[in-house]
């Protein structure tokens, strides 16, 4: 095409062309050619916003079609974080937080809202298994949220205006739901006005009680047809001795009974499996008190020493403060004992008298004053040292704690161990003379080489050393760890004061 011929020859069509220009393009004109484009730019934009949003709504949609977590329905995590978090005392907070799924998972799931503790002030979100609330708002939440479930009420330590703090939260509470179900009931702290904040609430489902208040306490056993766990005091014992409760009973937490009224009371608890006596007083004169059906058993400060004949307890706790200078002479045979918990002193003198063949988790625990845990060196003598191979102490987890004994004499001890898979020693070792000796040891054991063969996670803390002790006892830390992975041994988590210098399990 040849444009030469639209441009003007002359200057009268010059002047015709800027004519029909000007006429044509006026500013109004213009203006409004403008402003329709930026009509138009903003449409182009939100179209683009719009094809964003669509585009992060399909890769959602395809990253919850190819995850089996985000196509799991609510009511199954929900259940999930009732288990997590009820049943192992996970953190409520941390759960939902994870997600806005988890986050309504949370809140639909009312088993977690229906175990409250009341506390003084403003708390956020428990981290153990209970919501923890201080405020009306939160205690109102929380009732709501347990859509009607009994609930599990406890109070926090009481604090100068707590009680005051209490009735005014449960008045409150009270105008909103006249008439709440409960299920467990820890009120000792407010043993004044127990029986008055829970007048109106129906106990028929109640499972646990705890209270120093009697009123409520008689209250909860009369009219209680599910009560399976009781924590009760000695004094509050004699108008229940004859009652058919004892029967039904699943736990038992009794403190500062005499023997009379113990041994009769221990007979009727036929059901009791998990069973905790405190500062009980038994004739010494009688034998133990027969319960094959316990599997759990603590004792502290009880006298004597074992009163009760539980041949079938899995888990074993006990607290020595030396009240009673009772000595066993015949051997206790525990065959299904897994965990055995010893707190206190004359350690040397109780724990060789038991014969755990299949024991698993061991603590042995001196009192805060390490120097009134006395003869340590005496107890792994004759738990480990110069003990018959058969009648050894041989668990999986050994937890030492709060002890002063011969660093060599330890080592020893520690390298007749055959099944030691995590070992944790705090307050028991204070120089570098351990990692020498054990290092000796391993190497005169040739038969199965004892610790070294089995040990995977090993934990020393400590307090009060100087910082020259500690630098030399990481290095030897480091030595050995390094020894041990020369011989195709490594340990998979090392911790030494609290630094960790070693640590594959998060790989697994």
């Amino acid at each position: 095409m040849d444009y030469t011929r639209l441009v003007p020859k002359t200057s009268q069509e010059r002047l015709a062309r800027i004519r029909q220009i000007h006429q044509t393009y006026t500013p109004e004109r213009l203006r409004a050619t403008f402003k329709a484009f930026g009509v138009k730019r903003e449409q182009l934009q939100k179209q683009l916003v719009a094809l964003d949003a669509l585009s992060d709504i399909i890769k959602q949609s395809l990253m919850e079609s190819t995850s089996p977590a985000k196509r799991l329905p609510l009511e199954i995590i929900s259940m999930i974080l009732v288990y997590h978090i009820c049943g192992n005392y996970g953190s409520l907070q941390a759960a939902m937080l994870v997600c806005r799924r988890w986050h309504r998972a949370a809140k639909l799931a009312g088993e977690i809202w229906s175990t409250i503790e009341v506390q003084m002030g403003y708390h956020y979100l428990s981290s153990d298994g209970v919501a923890r609330c201080g405020t009306e708002k939160q205690l109102l939440r929380a009732f709501t949220r347990s859509e009607g479930l009994p609930l599990s009420i406890s109070f926090d330590a009481i604090f100068g205006s707590y009680e005051s703090h209490v009735t005014a939260l449960f008045n409150s509470v009270r105008e909103h739901f006249p008439s709440p179900r409960a299920r467990s009931l820890r009120v000792t702290n407010i043993h004044q006005l127990a029986s008055a904040l829970f007048d109106s609430w129906d106990l028929t489902g109640l499972e646990e009680i705890e209270t120093e208040d009697d009123r409520l306490l008689k209250r909860a056993i009369l009219e209680s047809r599910k009560l399976a766990i009781l924590r009760i005091r000695g004094s509050q014992l004699k108008p229940f001795q004859s009652l058919p409760l004892w029967g039904r009973l699943r736990k038992l937490h009794i403190s500062k009974v005499d023997g009379t009224v113990l041994g009769r009371i221990l007979i009727l608890c036929e059901r009791v499996n998990d069973l905790t006596l405190q500062d009980c007083e038994l004739n010494p004169q009688a034998n133990p008190i027969l319960m094959p059906q316990l599997w759990y058993l603590v004792l502290r400060s009880c006298t004597p020493f074992w009163p009760i004949d539980c041949p079938n307890i899995m888990k074993l706790s006990l607290e020595y403060t030396g009240r009673s200078d009772s000595i066993i002479h015949t051997d206790i045979v525990l065959p299904r004992l897994r965990i055995f918990d010893y707190t206190g002193s004359s350690a040397d003198i109780h724990l060789p008298v038991f014969k755990v063949p299949n024991l698993e988790d061991l603590k042995i625990s001196g009192p805060w004053n390490s120097v009134c845990f006395e003869d340590n060196d005496n107890l792994l003598s004759r738990l480990w040292v110069n003990r018959p191979r058969e009648e050894r102490f041989n668990p999986c987890v050994l937890h030492l704690r709060n002890m002063r004994v011969d660093q060599k004499l330890l080592a020893k001890a520690l390298a007749t161990l055959t099944r030691c898979v995590k070992l944790r020693l705090h307050g028991i070792v204070h120089s570098v003379e351990l990692f020498k000796v054990l290092k000796v040891e391993q190497k005169r054991i040739h038969s199965g080489i004892a610790i070294s063969r089995t040990l995977e996670s090993l934990v020393i803390t400590f307090s009060g050393l100087r910082r020259v002790s500690r630098s030399a006892l990481t290095h030897r830390a480091r030595e050995f760890a390094e020894a041990r992975k020369s011989a195709g041994i490594p340990l998979r988590y090392l911790e030494i004061g609290y630094d960790i210098l070693e640590d594959c399990t998060s790989n697994q």
